[in-house]
């Protein structure tokens, strides 16, 4: 059940892998790989920060209604020294629910509550 990549979703996945190609070489942009396919539905992507292993962005990418792949799951920023800066979840790219947010010694900071994503 291979769905055709909407515009979007092509130009978002080009760019993500043109910047972990040029962005390990002193580019801006932190690299980006797409690590093995968890299940037929779930796909988890991460990029790292420049010139690190270390991960920047992790997240988990599921198909929408229509088929298309988007950020749907749970999903995970870390500060540049590897500690947790927040956590929640995505629902069609939108951030939904109750996120944690962290500072940078890894003590709690807020929550935010982004509702259903509707």
């Amino acid at each position: 059940m291979n769905q055709p990549m909407p515009r979007t979703t092509l130009l978002t996945s080009c760019l993500l892998v043109a910047s972990f190609l040029f962005g390990c070489d002193g580019g801006s942009s932190p690299g980006v790989q797409e690590e093995p396919v968890v299940d037929d539905q779930v796909r988890v992507m991460q990029s790292y920060w420049e010139g690190t292993e270390q991960v920047d962005f992790w997240y988990e990418m599921r198909p929408n209604e229509d088929g298309m792949y988007a950020r749907n799951g749970k999903a995970r920023a870390y500060y540049k020294h590897g500690q947790l800066q927040r956590e929640g979840q995505y629902r069609n790219n939108k951030r939904v629910g109750v996120w944690t947010f962290y500072k940078p010694d890894g003590s709690f900071d807020r929550t935010n509550d982004y509702g259903s994503g509707q």
